[in-house]
């Protein structure tokens, strides 16, 4: 914890071997698949993101408000991504692991400029690099825009730094410029600022080291940050619209001071979790606000509060690491609901730096006895290896989907948690285990649109329309602006023969979300039931202009082609559609009739082979037909 020379401990070096070892420390996730919360959206369902990055990408980006939040740069490099490794996670994974690795070497190298300390600086990077409540941060590929955000925030405490040193309008430009990127990353970096305060009190000393010089700098600094609040007061505003437009903002309608309660209880959570890093879920059930617990919270806080104050110049580090951690977590600390939760581990991967600074300042102090620097040097090193041992434990619950969420229910139910397990049960071909937790999720919140909506597609699956129906008509019903919930009814409309309301709900689909692919192929198979194949063609094209990669639409097209008696681009498009979706057995079956169609036997065999061995049951007149011509062609 000695002050020492930079230079002589060659900071470049040891950076890249915290880089390193974080890498190593997280370097299994690079197995791990896709999960189906989230990633869907950013990610394996999204056309834009696995077309790479090009202009209407880009366009996508800076226009996209998909999961709640306006994160232009997020989506750039989700689209970089996408151009290297296509829809393989393990690309998706190594891009994460980098930067949360830049991030902690970044951090390490402006602490250490900050503070000109190199085992304070070591121990709060380690600590950051390798505790438990990264893991969700730097695993689940959703979180992107954590570990690109606390990058460019890391790279902004530098920028900051040289600011200081040598203050310029080129140099403060970099600073903006580093915000300005943390913002387009995660809407969370708007207490960059305030960070920037708390610096200007420890470890930079620009508000002096008493009451009197405070008060007189106070005013110059703050009014030097107000080009950064204002641009954060810019992008909070924004993601405020964008998440209640998208329905991710719940009102808490609960008195006053429940509510303040409920934020005590949250704080008292993430510091809980910080020390004792147990029982970490993806999804942590809501409940009520135990009121002992949350005031016993509420008073600690305040205690740290006032012993911070009263130690303010005496021991600088106890104030700026306590009020780093509360004002870096304001923003999701529990005044409102974000979807389903109020707590998650994701948001304490900035605001951790402010308690990991606390714990190194006690250190500090410990070791300025010499008799005590041994310890304090075995006991910091054995904290951080502490934590790496239970963060390598906590990896494997990420392997997948049903690993991740038969976890999160095991430490307790959530709504969210039995939803996303429906899909992927439905998915898997489970379809009575997919309404079964759907049942769940609905038990836990009446009010899930979701889950009504997974249970009809469900109950569609086992060709139970009217139960179905009553399904989407409820979805309908809790979210009557969602394209997604009108073109499922549809489907289910038309599976039963009732394409006239199919169409209705398809049309009400493409009007809320004009650049639906789904909805236009599903109108497109709407329209061949009619007999207008040129519609069914037209819409169908048009899916694939939005969405490429939609398997279905090219199935569709095949057939309609198939039916109108050009056999050779129907071929084409089976192909296609095979290309994109290799283990669905029902693009081979219909490929192989077009094969049959074009006396073209052995591909045609081929086909229906392909199709049996993953579980489809080819069409038996099909296959009759086929061996009987293949009888006549061999005598």
């Amino acid at each position: 914890m000695n002050v020492v020379s930079a230079s002589l401990k060659k900071p470049l070096l040891v950076a890249f071997l915290l880089a390193v070892l974080t890498f190593t420390l997280f370097s299994p996730a690079f197995r791990y698949d896709f999960v189906n919360y989230d990633d869907d959206i950013y990610v394996y369902e999204n056309a834009h993101t696995l077309s790479g990055l090009n202009i209407s990408g880009i366009e996508y980006a800076f226009t996209s408000t998909a999961g709640g939040s306006w994160m232009p740069l997020t989506w750039i490099s989700y689209m970089l991504d996408g151009s290297v490794w296509g829809n393989r996670p393990v690309g998706f994974h190594f891009t994460n692991v980098l930067l949360h690795s830049l991030a902690v070497a970044v951090l390490f190298l402006a602490s250490l400029r900050l503070t000109k300390r190199f085992g304070a600086s070591l121990f709060v990077a380690a600590l950051f690099a390798v505790h438990p409540l990264r893991v969700e941060s730097v695993v689940w590929i959703a979180e992107r825009k954590d570990v690109l955000n606390a990058l460019f925030w890391m790279l902004g405490l530098l920028a900051y730094v040289r600011y200081v040193e040598k203050p310029n309008a080129a140099r403060y430009a970099w600073v903006f410029f580093c915000l300005l990127l943390g913002l387009t990353s995660k809407p969370m970096a708007v207490t960059f600022p305030i960070a920037l305060l708390l610096l200007d009190h420890w470890p930079l000393n620009r508000l002096g080291s008493n009451w009197t010089e405070f008060r007189a700098n106070a005013w110059p600094l703050l009014r030097e940050k107000i080009p950064l609040l204002l641009f954060c007061v810019a992008v909070a505003a924004i993601t405020i619209l964008t998440q209640n437009g998208e329905g991710a903002v719940n009102a808490i309608h609960a008195p006053l001071q429940m509510k303040l309660l409920r934020v005590a209880d949250n704080y008292g959570f993430y510091a809980h979790k910080f020390f004792w890093p147990s029982q970490l879920a993806i999804l942590y059930p809501v409940g009520k606000v135990i009121w002992w617990r949350a005031g016993i919270c509420a008073v600690s806080i305040a205690a740290m509060i006032c012993l911070s104050l009263r130690w303010l110049f005496r021991f600088p580090w106890l104030a700026v690491g306590l009020f780093w951690f509360i004002a870096t977590l304001l923003p999701v600390i529990g005044f409102i609901h974000v979807g389903h939760i109020t707590v998650a581990d994701r948001y304490s991967y900035i605001p951790s730096v402010g308690i990991a600074v606390v714990i190194a300042g006690a250190f500090g102090v410990l070791a300025g006895r010499a008799q005590l620097r041994v310890v304090i040097a075995a006991l910091a090193i054995a904290v951080v290896l502490a934590a790496a041992v239970v963060t390598r434990a906590n990896l494997p619950r990420w392997q997948n989907s049903l690993t991740l969420l038969e976890d999160s229910l095991k430490k307790g139910p959530h709504e969210v948690a039995y939803n996303n397990l429906a899909v992927y049960y439905k998915a898997h071909g489970n379809v009575d285990a997919s309404i079964e937790a759907c049942d769940k999720a609905i038990e836990l919140y009446p009010d899930y649109a979701e889950a009504f909506n997974n249970r009809g597609l469900a109950r569609e699956a086992k060709r139970d329309y009217i139960a179905a129906l009553a399904d989407f008509d409820r979805a309908i019903q809790l979210q009557p602006d969602s394209a997604i919930n009108h073109n499922n009814r549809g489907s289910a409309f038309l599976h039963s023969g009732d394409t006239q309301h199919a169409m209705e709900d398809f049309n009400t689909a493409i009007k809320l979300k004009p650049d639906y692919a789904t909805a236009y192929s599903n109108r497109g198979s709407a329209w061949a039931d009619l007999g207008n194949f040129e519609a069914a063609i037209k819409d169908c094209t048009e899916a694939i202009k939005y969405d490429p990669g939609l398997a279905d639409a090219w199935n569709n097209l095949g057939n309609f082609y198939s039916r109108l008696g050009d056999l050779s681009r129907a071929i084409d498009d089976y192909s296609e559609a095979i290309k994109l979706r290799p283990a669905e057995a029902l693009y081979y079956n219909n490929r192989g009739a077009g094969f049959f169609m074009l006396k073209r036997y052995t591909a045609a065999k081929s086909d229906l082979e392909t199709c049996r061995s993953l579980g489809g049951q080819p069409n038996p007149a099909l296959v009759h037909d086929l061996d009987e011509a293949i009888k006549q062609t061999n005598k």
